[in-house]
């Protein structure tokens, strides 16, 4: 998923902020001056490593998710950094169990440099879309017989091979999480609801 909204230009470069950037929205004193080719390696070891940390600290702020609400707060954290989430009002719903309350606060963070930025949006409501997928907490076990289905995925390719097996989603499977994914995933989670 993460993939699919960070993309991986082949050179280093400034984002909507001007951070310099690489890979796949990697930023640190490690990424090359702006232009500098990145390697598909190297974007791969730059998204592994931060991956680590972003779930370490997903984790340890947020104890008890299911495994939607986790990717979806590291989604964010991965975009916004860990101290916007630790100070959210979105982590303070979700740990007093406000689960609808803290999707909805998914799209209150879709501005750059104090401007609405219509790729956020987009980025935005996947997650909240993702963080809705399974609502309740990890530890407290699925009773539910009504259960249709479930799907699993670690990226937007595999959400988006999921959703096609299902008959959900029409388009190339291109790894991309855009407006055709939200609306493929949003149809599937309304029918299996």
């Amino acid at each position: 998923m993460i993939e699919g909204w960070e993309g991986c230009p082949p050179t280093t470069y400034r984002d909507s902020v001007g951070v310099l950037t690489g890979g796949f929205g990697h930023t640190g004193p490690d990424v090359p001056p702006e232009g500098t080719p990145v390697s598909r390696t190297q974007a791969d070891a730059w998204l592994a490593s931060d991956l680590s940390r972003f779930e370490s600290a997903i984790a340890a702020l947020a104890p008890r998710s299911t495994q939607g609400q986790f990717d979806a707060m590291v989604s964010f954290a991965y975009n916004l950094g860990e101290g916007a989430l630790r100070s959210s009002t979105l982590l303070k719903k979700h740990n007093a169990g406000d689960f609808a309350g803290a999707a909805d606060e998914f799209l209150k963070w879709n501005h750059a440099g104090g401007q609405v930025l219509a790729g956020l949006t987009r980025r935005r409501e996947g997650e909240r879309a993702v963080y809705l997928s399974d609502s309740a907490p990890a530890s407290v076990p699925d009773t539910s017989t009504t259960a249709k289905r479930s799907i699993s995925f670690t990226s937007a390719t595999d959400l988006q091979s999921a959703l096609k097996t299902l008959g959900f989603y029409q388009g190339a499977i291109d790894g991309i999480f855009g407006p055709q994914s939200l609306a493929a995933l949003t149809a599937y989670l309304g029918e299996s609801s």
